[in-house]
């Protein structure tokens, strides 16, 4: 399995630890720790870094130690108090007296709050490295920067419950004390032995002459299982005495005090309490007493106010008296503690980090899964809102209400007042207006404008403003309202590329047919031309020496062409003036007589033949002087 989680030592911190153990080599010393929080992501140690990904806090070890199993480990031990946070650990390096970085290494991913957050504790970070000899190292530490941890604490408890090292036992204090079988002793600091008891027992038996014993002299006692008696007219019982020697043995332990049996207890100056395992302080005892007495201090106080009488909590001891100043240059990313907080001035807030707005408001924190934050300005009804979850906060939305309203271009709509649409305008029913103009369509002075006339409608054609038709309109177009036929009062156009196929464009009659400038009526085409589909194409040459001729309807092409001279055998590659669309059908090759040399003779044959060429050989050239060149006919389409 890979390991996720590693140190190593840098090049440089390899370097310092084998100079260390040359002759006369300067030991390395560890002396602080460094954590970073990886610049968001869980990096990889490398062994070439000379500092952290990015360093968040720095401080001088707490303690530097040999491991007590294996001997080649260095264990470094720093200590975060409560007070330090608000960053995440993901990268830890250790740093010697000169400040290089000897050793680096990753952790799991956490984060260290700070008590403004509403949780604080203090945090032990233990970084190994594995050294070959540690004779390279000092593992000495400076003790009055020591932070006693609560592992070292509980270590310390332990050694000291298992040792002897403790006060001897006396009349008032309990302890460790000495076994005496003296039967005649006046010692308080020693105990009685089971001898002892016997001959005090024996004596009570009536063994020897009845009489009580008292410090001076013997006598007959009373027996006692007491353990921390003070009588001195009383005799300790057998109980007594081993449960005594058992202490005294060290079978007892410093162990906690119960209902049942004395022990160590931790004080406690709560009043509300019900434990049995915790003692009360004298001022517990004093609150105590004055609330059984119904007197509560005289200082105290319910937000601000003196306790002489009963107090009603409202809603403004919570908003007024209780919100929180945020303050200047403050992160609000750090307020996750439910509550309510306010800025209170512009400049504090454009210091700061995280505002929706740089402005001075209030902040709402409200806990769910993560944390949501409402921030309101403080001069405005203006207001924003956003969310934490695992870490992450989403971007602040700003909220709407009657005196904050969304432009139409925060929600993707058409302003009234005049914006222009870029896409296509679709209505799913009808547009209608109540001006004067319900029918005019207007582009600055010019627009045009339907018009009813009789049992007609007119498209007229405005400018300058005159949307009624005056002299300076147009009337082009015109609908009859009862049959539907179309006026059109002259047609003049330009591109006839859109229409159907019922129809000639000017393009195409004039490819088929002779050109024209205009367009032919229905009796002028019928009249000239044959109907449209009863012809083909128009032939088509090429007159040039090597030429060619096509036929419109057929699409056959033949290309003639003279080859280059030759005066002895070889072949010959001939491309032909245009290649043939689709096949070289057939191919006639003849023999010219360049020189017109009555001695000379030659006659070509076929080789190869292709869509765009053929190759030709000569066989035979006779002279010196004759020359002869070879004459193509191919035939194809």
């Amino acid at each position: 399995m890979t390991v996720k989680y590693k140190t190593v030592v840098t090049a440089a911190g390899a370097a310092k630890f084998a100079a260390a153990l040359t002759p006369g080599g300067k030991k390395v010393n560890i002396v602080a720790m460094a954590v970073g929080d990886g610049g968001g992501t869980l990096p990889e140690p490398n062994t070439g870094q000379t500092k952290l990904i990015n360093e968040v806090w720095r401080h001088a070890l707490n303690k530097i130690s040999q491991d007590n199993k294996k001997k080649n480990y260095v264990v470094a031990e720093l200590v975060i108090p409560p007070e330090t946070g608000g960053f995440w650990l993901r990268e830890m390096g250790l740093y010697d007296d000169t400040g290089t970085l000897v050793a680096v290494g990753n952790m799991a991913e956490s984060y260290k709050p700070k008590l403004e957050e509403g949780s604080g504790r203090a945090q032990t970070l233990r970084m190994v490295i594995i050294l070959s000899d540690l004779e390279s190292v000092d593992l000495a530490i400076d003790s009055s920067m020591v932070m006693a941890t609560q592992d070292y604490v509980d270590d310390k408890i332990a050694e000291h419950e298992q040792s002897r090292r403790h006060p001897d036992a006396t009349l008032k204090e309990k302890g460790f004390t000495q076994l005496s079988s003296a039967t005649d002793s006046a010692s308080e600091a020693l105990a009685a032995t089971p001898k002892a008891v016997k001959t005090a027992y024996d004596l009570a038996k009536g063994k020897y002459t009845a009489q009580d014993a008292t410090t001076a002299q013997k006598g007959i006692v009373q027996l006692s299982s007491a353990t921390d008696s003070t009588s001195e007219t009383l005799a300790a019982t057998p109980k007594a005495v081993k449960a005594t020697y058992d202490l005294a043995k060290g079978k007892y332990t410093a162990q906690d005090a119960t209902t049942a049996q004395k022990g160590i207890v931790q004080l406690s100056s709560a009043t509300d309490s019900t434990s049995e395992t915790l003692a009360a302080t004298l001022k517990a005892v004093k609150a105590a007493n004055d609330n059984a007495n119904g007197r509560v201090p005289g200082s105290r106080k319910v937000n601000g106010r003196a306790l002489t009488g009963d107090i009603s909590i409202t809603a403004q001891d919570i908003f007024n008296g209780q919100a929180v100043s945020i303050g200047n240059a403050i992160d609000l990313n750090a307020y996750t503690t439910p509550g309510l907080y306010y800025q209170a001035a512009n400049a504090q807030a454009v210091s700061g980090k995280n505002y929706p707005e740089p402005n001075a408001g209030s902040l709402e924190v409200y806990k769910h899964a993560g944390v949501t934050q409402i921030y309101r300005m403080y001069n405005h009804s203006r207001s924003y809102i956003r969310t934490m979850y695992s870490g992450a906060w989403s971007a602040w939305t700003k909220q709407y209400d009657a005196a904050n309203k969304p432009t139409p271009a925060d929600i993707g709509a058409v302003s009234k007042g005049g914006d222009t649409v870029s896409g296509t305008l679709k209505v799913a029913a009808e547009v209608q207006t109540t001006s004067a103009n319900s029918y005019r369509m207007v582009y600055g002075n010019y627009g045009t404008l339907w018009r009813q006339d009789g049992s007609n409608l007119y498209l007229m054609l405005t400018n300058s403003g005159n949307q009624y038709g005056g002299y300076n309109s147009l009337r082009p177009f015109s609908v009859n309202l009862t049959n539907g036929d179309v006026t059109i009062n002259k047609l003049g156009l330009v591109n006839f590329a859109n229409f159907d196929a019922r129809y000639y464009t000017k393009a195409q009659s004039d490819a088929g047919y002779m050109p024209r400038s205009g367009a032919y009526t229905k009796a002028e085409s019928d009249g000239r031309f044959q109907p449209k589909g009863s012809y083909g194409a128009p032939n088509s040459a090429s007159k040039a020496a090597n030429g060619w001729w096509q036929c419109g309807s057929t699409g056959i092409i033949e290309q003639w062409l003279q080859g280059a001279t030759m005066t002895s055998e070889k072949t010959q590659t001939i491309t032909f003036p245009k290649a043939f669309p689709s096949a070289c059908l057939s191919i006639s090759v003849s023999t010219l007589n360049v020189n017109n040399n009555t001695g000379t003779e030659g006659m070509f044959q076929l080789v190869s033949k292709t869509k765009t060429g053929c190759v030709v050989m000569a066989n035979r050239a006779y002279g010196s002087v004759g020359q002869v060149a070879v004459l193509i006919h191919a035939v194809g389409y």
